[in-house]
């Protein structure tokens, strides 16, 4: 994937988990039955009287469906949003940029863009000449033309 693509592509934190999935970048981000999950264990973990263990429940944002969470300490948690969303995409496409995991941008025709000289499909570039062969004179063979590029290759092969 491209930076560019990752940017265009990844617009929820299904498909950001996914990507941090495939290249193994750790996160804390809990979807809604992992926070159930550690929610569970914060209770069989607490050592404290049923009356705190009552007000740190109700401090818990409630669990949803599709939401995502972020785990602080035990019995704190934060519902993501989008800015924090955006805000996970910046630090991935950091860690990629750093660690080099982005595939190269392609052109148009799907080829990867390469500097092969000769390539000249550009009319206006002023040592581009498109002349029919029949027309050439021999004085006129030469490498701005092309044609005499090809005949010299040939010469040095």
């Amino acid at each position: 994937m491209t930076r560019e693509e990752f940017w265009n592509t990844v617009d929820d934190f299904d498909s950001l988990l996914d990507f941090m999935h495939e290249i193994d970048y750790d996160n804390d981000i809990l979807d809604d039955d992992q926070y159930d999950d550690y929610v569970n264990d914060d209770i069989s973990e607490c050592d404290c009287s049923w009356w705190v263990l009552k007000d740190y429940l109700d401090s818990l944002p409630e669990s949803r469906r599709n939401t995502y969470y972020r785990r602080n300490a035990s019995f704190d948690y934060d519902v993501l949003d989008d800015n924090d969303l955006e805000n996970y995409k910046s630090d991935v496409s950091e860690f990629c940029d750093d660690w080099g995991f982005w595939d190269d941008p392609e052109d148009e025709d799907g080829d990867e863009d390469e500097d092969m000289p000769g390539d000249y499909d550009d009319e206006s570039d002023p040592y581009f000449k498109s002349v029919p062969l029949d027309k050439l004179e021999d004085d006129e063979l030469n490498v701005h033309t092309g044609v005499g590029a090809v005949s010299m290759l040939g010469m040095l092969f």
